[in-house]
């Protein structure tokens, strides 16, 4: 990485999902729940963006490539990015099993050069050391005209309940240690940190089902998608 561009990655965080990495393809196992919401981002996504076919997309902490192989797919050219190098290796080989294309990088977004159509960090606001600089480096790799997606968990009373007593220390659906509350951030934080135009979307997990569902609130988990301007407004 450049010398000059600090690292938002927090070791911590890190060693938490190297442990977690050889289950990433495991439909039962640590990242099943990573599995039962992709059809949704992936609805949600197509819902704002209809023709994804060509459309260059970034995938900033791509993980096991769950995400970035659904986009690949739908005929994006992809480049998935991750500080984590057993998740990388996870990813590179299910794709070259799969005969899927995605561009895999052990990178962080900071570093990058060049912009996307689309830039894309699904549950991973939540774990970075800098919440306010990583924002800014996937605004940067946004191209004009071009659209930002986050997926995360609001800091509200319930997301504590489900999130962590419930998913992580009483049913066990989330590895223990995975989340900390103190760093989710509320819809409204992220919308007047992102500063363009935004939509907002509500989701949760009904275990009663075993499905992710769009919610008519976001005191949980929610999709945030934000198109960047074409031109620069003069001041």
């Amino acid at each position: 990485m450049h010398p000059a561009i600090r690292s938002t990655v927090n070791p911590t965080e890190i060693s938490h999902f190297t442990a977690l990495s050889s289950s990433w393809w495991s439909p039962n196992g640590s990242s099943r729940l990573l599995h039962l919401l992709n059809p949704l981002r992936v609805q949600y996504l197509r819902s704002h963006i209809t023709d994804l076919s060509g459309k260059r997309a970034l995938d900033v902490g791509c993980g096991g490539g769950i995400f970035s192989e659904s986009l690949a797919r739908l005929g994006c050219n992809v480049t998935g990015v991750d500080p984590t190098i057993a998740a990388l290796k996870v990813a590179r080989e299910h794709a070259e099993r799969n005969r899927i294309q995605v561009d895999y990088r052990n990178e962080e977004v900071g570093s990058l050069q060049g912009t996307w159509d689309i830039v894309l960090a699904s549950e991973v606001l939540e774990h970075v050391s800098s919440p306010k600089l990583f924002l800014q480096h996937c605004k940067d790799r946004v191209a004009p005209g071009g659209y930002l997606f986050f997926s995360t968990i609001d800091r509200t009373y319930l997301s504590w309940l489900l999130t962590i007593l419930l998913g992580e220390k009483i049913l066990g659906i989330v590895p223990k240690g995975t989340h900390t509350w103190s760093q989710f951030i509320k819809p409204s934080e992220l919308q007047e940190a992102i500063g363009w135009e935004t939509s907002v979307q509500g989701i949760g997990y009904n275990p009663l089902i075993g499905k992710w569902e769009f919610m008519a609130t976001m005191n949980c988990s929610y999709f945030i998608i934000a198109k960047r301007p074409t031109t620069v407004q003069a001041l």
